[in-house]
C-alpha cells in the first residue's frame, strides 16, 4: 500500500557520498493468496547531475503452521435443543486457505445411550496439499508430541489435550520455517514444502433420549374450502413441527368413511364435514407421541338472489292463493352444481305460503336458499297480494285458541272474553274440546282473558297437602311454576302453611269456597323468568293483539286448578272430585269399637292398624234420625285439626290428615285415632253400627311413605255395656310446653297408674296415685318427656285401661 517501512528490517542501502542526495524506493510484489512469491525492491539515488540504482530480491515462502482444536467427545440428554456438538477452532490461519468438512455414522444400538454419532472431521489447507488433498502424515495431538508444558500448548488455551493438532507435527518431526522449502519429509508428495496440509480427528458423541417427541405448535389442520366448481375436496395434510433430538418417523392418518387412511395424502373425494386426523411420532428410542385433531372441509354457502318483488292475485273461487318460495328465485347460485332448495324459513320443508283475503297488500318476505349440506343464504323480497280479476274477496279476521291444563288436557266451562277497540265485545264458554273462536273486525285491537270459578274442591285431596308441605319444608320441590301457583290457595303470592289451612278447610267441607277463584288462567305464551319463583315478575293474565289483521290461531291459555298440585282435577268437570287414577297396593283397616254407656250414650273408639301412613282422608256418615253426635276427642291425632264434624251439616264426620314433617308416621294399633261420643235417640239395636264409610262424601285416600296408595276398610266391634266404666278427659293443654294435666274418673276408689312412653315404646315416666272417690289427676312435667315430640300415655286401673297421646312442644 506504499508503506515500504515494513521492509526496513530486510536492510537498506548504505550510501557513501559527500554531497546532498535523495534515496527513492520502489517495490514490485508478486505474491499469491497463500503468501508465496517474491518482491523486488529498487533503490534509486539522485544527486545534482548524477543518479544510480540497485535491486534487492526477496523470496516469500509459505509456512503451514495452522493449529486446529477439534470439538470434544460429549454425552447429551434430550430436552436441551439444539445439541451443541461443537465445531473445530482454527488458530494461525491468517493466510491459509482452510476448508472444513466432516462425515459421520450413526449407531442406534448402544448399551449406555439411545444412539451414538461417530463424526470424522477433516480440515484442509489447500495452500500446501498439492494436487491431491490426501493425508500423508498422521499428526499426533499436542499431548502426545513429547513437549513439556507450555511448549505443548499449541492453541494457547492453558492445557495440552488430545484434540488439538498442528499441521504435519508428530513426535519425531515438527517442520517449521527452516524446513519451508524442503521437498520431502514428513509429507511424501513432490512439492517444495514439508506439510501435507490435512488434519483429521474422530469425535464421538452419545445421545440419551428420555423425552417423547414433542409437537411444538400442536397439530391443528387449517380448514379447507372447496374451490369452485368442485363438490369434493382433495387434501394433503400438513406436517407439524416436531421437536426431537433423535431421528423420528411420523405416521399421518385421516378417518374417511369410518376407515383410517395412512399418509398425508393427497386424499381425494372428501365431502364437506369434519374428519378426525391423527399424528403419531416414533423416535429411535421407542418413544411415541400422539396428537389428535380434525380437518374441516367447508363447502361455501350458496348465494341467494331474489326478485325484488312478486305480485299475485287471489283466486276468486277460494279467495286464496299459494306462492312457492321458488317463485321468488332470480338466479341463485351454488359453489357446487347440486340442486338448491328454496324455503320461506331456514327449514327445507317450508316451501310455500298461502295468502287469503285478509292478506291483500304488500308483505316483506325472506327467501332462504339451502344447499345439499344444509348451508343457507337469505335474500329479501316483497309479495303483493291483489284482489282477483272480476271479483272481490272480503276480509274477516278471527282469533281462536284452546284453554287447557299444563298437561294439555282441554278445560271445559272456561269463559273466554274478548274486549275489542271497536266495541265488538264477546264471550265464549268452552266445551269439552277447550276451544274458543271469535270473528272480529280487521284492524281491531283486542284483549283476551279467560276464567273459571266452579267446584273449588275439584282435584284437591290430602295428598296435595303433603306435596305442598314437602315443598314448604324443602323436602321435595314442586316441579313446575304452574304447580307452585296452584299451591297458593289464598292468593298471597307465596306458598305457606296458611295455604294448607285454607285447603284443609275446603277438604273437610268447613268452607266451600277459597279466597281466590278456583282456576287461574295464564297465557301459554308467557315465559316465567324464574320457574322456581313464578311471582318473581308480574304474571300475564291477558293476551293482547294490537291489530287483528289476519286469522290468529294458537292464542292458548293454561288453566291452573288452585289446590291441585298433582294434576288430578277433572278439567271437564264430569266428576265431582277429580280424575286421579290410583291402584291400591295394600289395605288399611280401621276398627270402630262401640261401647254402650249409661244414659243412652255410645262411645266409639276408632283404632288403626300398625302401618306407616303419610296421608289419610275419608268421610264417615251416621244416621241422624238415630244418633246425635256430642263430641269428638282426638287421641293419636292430639293437637291436630284435620278431622271433625260440622253441626250445620249433620250426619258427617270427615278426616283429612297428613304428616306435617312430610315423612310417614307409624300408627299405633293400641291407641285410637280419636273418640266419638253419641246420644241414642230411640230404641235401636245395640249391635247397630253407628259409623259407615262413605266414598261419595269425599275421596278416600290413604298413602304411605313409598308413594303407594292403600285401600281403606272400616270394621265395627261391639263391646259389653258399661254400667260403670273408666272415663278419661282430654289432656290439658295438649300440645303443652312445661306442664300438662291428665285427669279422669272411675266407678270407685283404687290405685291409678300413669305410664308415659315414646314412639319406640320406651317408658320415660311412671306415676302412681290413690283415689278415694274415683276422681284422679296427674301433672306431667317437661322432665317426664326428654325432648319435644309425640308421646303415648296409658292410664291403668282395676276398672280398665285407657290410652292417649301427649304432644310436647
Amino acid at each position: 500500500q506504499g508503506n515500504y517501512s515494513v521492509l526496513d528490517p530486510l536492510g537498506m542501502p548504505e550510501l557513501y557520498i559527500n554531497c546532498e542526495a535523495t534515496l527513492d524506493q520502489n517495490v514490485v510484489v508478486d505474491v499469491d493468496t497463500c503468501g508465496r512469491g517474491s518482491m523486488t525492491r529498487t533503490f534509486t539515488v539522485t544527486t545534482p547531475g548524477l543518479s544510480g540504482s540497485c535491486q534487492q530480491e526477496i523470496t516469500l515462502v509459505h509456512v503451514s503452521d495452522f493449529v486446529v482444536e477439534f470439538p470434544k467427545d460429549s454425552t447429551f440428554y434430550c430436552g436441551t435443543l439444539p445439541l451443541e456438538t461443537g465445531e473445530p477452532i482454527i488458530h494461525n490461519a491468517d493466510i491459509e486457505r482452510i476448508q472444513v468438512s466432516y462425515t459421520q455414522q450413526q449407531f442406534n444400538t448402544v448399551p449406555d445411550a439411545c444412539y451414538k454419532i461417530q463424526r470424522t472431521w477433516k480440515v484442509i489447507n489447500t495452500c500446501v496439499t498439492g494436487a491431491e488433498a490426501d493425508q500423508e502424515v498422521m499428526e499426533l495431538p499436542e499431548n502426545q508430541l513429547g513437549l513439556p508444558f507450555p511448549d505443548c500448548d499449541l492453541d494457547g488455551d492453558g492445557d495440552c489435550d488430545g484434540k488439538t493438532y498442528r499441521d504435519s507435527w508428530t513426535a519425531s518431526q515438527m517442520p517449521g520455517f527452516a524446513q519451508a522449502t524442503q521437498q520431502y519429509g514428513p509429507d511424501t508428495d513432490p512439492d517444495l514444502n514439508p506439510w501435507d496440509g490435512v488434519l483429521t480427528h474422530l469425535q464421538i458423541y452419545k445421545v440419551i433420549d428420555e423425552v417423547e417427541p414433542f409437537f411444538v405448535n400442536g397439530c391443528s389442520v387449517p380448514e379447507y374450502v372447496i374451490p369452485f366448481p368442485d363438490c369434493e375436496a382433495t387434501v394433503t395434510l400438513p406436517t407439524p413441527e416436531i421437536e426431537e433430538c433423535s431421528n423420528y418417523d411420523l405416521l399421518t392418518q385421516i378417518k374417511i368413511d369410518g376407515v383410517w387412511k395412512d399418509g398425508p395424502g393427497p386424499h381425494f373425494g372428501l365431502e364437506p364435514g369434519v374428519y378426525d386426523v391423527k399424528y403419531t411420532a416414533y423416535d429411535n428410542c421407542n418413544h411415541v407421541s400422539h396428537c389428535n385433531t380434525t380437518l374441516t372441509v367447508i363447502n361455501p354457502p350458496p348465494v341467494a338472489k331474489c326478485k325484488s318483488s312478486l305480485t299475485v292475485e287471489l283466486i276468486l273461487q277460494t279467495c286464496s292463493v299459494t306462492v312457492f318460495a321458488s317463485d321468488l328465485d332470480d338466479g341463485s347460485t351454488d359453489n357446487c352444481l347440486n340442486p338448491l332448495f328454496f324455503s320461506f324459513t331456514p327449514q327445507v320443508g317450508d316451501i310455500s305460503l298461502t295468502f287469503e283475503e285478509c292478506d291483500i297488500g304488500s308483505e316483506p318476505v325472506n327467501l332462504y336458499v339451502i344447499d345439499k349440506y344444509g348451508q343457507v343464504d337469505v335474500c329479501s323480497s316483497t309479495i303483493t297480494i291483489q284482489q282477483p280479476s272480476g271479483g272481490v274477496c272480503d276480509c274477516f279476521a278471527s282469533v281462536q285458541g284452546i284453554v287447557k291444563t299444563e298437561t294439555g288436557a282441554p278445560i271445559r266451562f272456561a269463559e273466554v272474553a274478548v274486549e275489542s277497540s271497536s266495541g265488538n265485545n264477546q264471550t265464549h264458554v268452552t266445551d269439552g274440546t277447550g276451544n274458543y273462536y271469535f270473528d272480529l273486525q280487521p284492524g281491531d285491537a283486542v284483549t283476551l282473558t279467560a276464567s273459571k270459578d266452579i267446584n273449588p274442591a275439584n282435584g284437591v285431596t290430602t295428598f296435595d297437602l303433603v306435596l305442598i308441605a314437602k315443598h314448604i319444608l324443602n323436602v321435595n320441590f314442586l316441579d313446575s311454576p304452574y304447580k307452585i301457583i296452584a299451591a297458593d290457595a289464598n292468593g298471597s303470592g307465596t306458598v305457606t302453611t296458611f295455604d294448607l289451612v285454607e285447603l284443609r278447610k275446603l277438604i273437610l267441607n268447613i268452607t266451600t269456597e277459597l279466597p281466590v277463584p278456583s282456576w287461574r288462567m295464564i297465557p301459554e305464551s308467557f315465559v316465567f323468568p324464574d320457574p322456581t319463583n313464578p311471582w318473581a315478575s308480574p304474571i300475564d293474565t291477558a293476551i293482547y293483539i294490537p291489530s287483528v289483521s289476519q286469522n290468529y290461531t294458537g292464542q292458548n291459555f293454561i288453566g291452573v286448578k288452585i289446590g291441585d298440585v298433582n294434576n288430578s282435577a277433572d278439567p271437564l268437570n264430569l266428576s265431582g272430585h277429580g280424575t286421579d287414577d290410583r291402584s291400591a297396593t295394600d289395605t288399611l283397616v280401621l276398627t270402630a269399637k262401640q261401647t254402650l254407656l249409661p244414659g243412652n250414650r255410645i262411645r266409639v273408639d276408632v283404632y288403626p292398624e300398625s302401618k306407616e301412613i303419610l296421608t289419610i282422608q275419608y268421610g264417615l256418615t251416621y244416621d241422624t234420625t238415630s244418633f246425635r253426635i256430642d263430641s269428638l276427642v282426638p287421641i293419636f291425632y292430639a293437637g291436630d285439626t284435620g278431622f271433625g264434624y260440622n253441626e250445620q251439616v249433620p250426619g258427617q264426620v270427615k278426616t283429612s290428615w297428613f304428616s306435617e314433617s312430610a315423612y310417614p308416621v307409624l300408627y299405633n294399633e293400641n291407641v285410637p285415632l280419636y273418640r266419638l261420643y253419641f246420644t241414642r235417640k230411640g230404641g235401636i239395636s245395640l249391635n247397630q253400627a253407628v259409623l259407615t264409610l262413605e266414598p261419595s262424601l269425599m275421596v278416600i285416600e290413604v298413602s304411605n311413605g313409598q308413594g303407594d296408595f292403600l285401600a281403606l276398610q272400616l270394621l265395627t266391634e261391639f263391646a259389653s255395656n258399661a254400667t260403670a266404666f273408666l272415663e278419661l278427659d282430654t289432656p290439658n293443654p295438649n300440645p303443652f310446653g312445661n306442664q300438662a294435666r291428665i285427669s279422669g274418673r272411675m266407678p270407685g276408689a283404687g290405685d291409678v297408674l300413669l305410664y308415659i312412653y315414646d314412639t319406640r315404646g320406651r317408658v320415660t315416666a311412671l306415676k302412681k296415685t290413690f283415689s278415694g272417690d274415683g276422681e284422679f289427676q296427674f301433672t306431667v312435667d317437661a322432665g317426664d318427656t326428654p325432648s319435644p315430640g309425640k308421646y303415648f300415655f296409658s292410664i291403668r286401673t282395676e276398672y280398665g285401661n285407657e290410652n292417649g297421646v301427649l304432644i310436647r312442644q
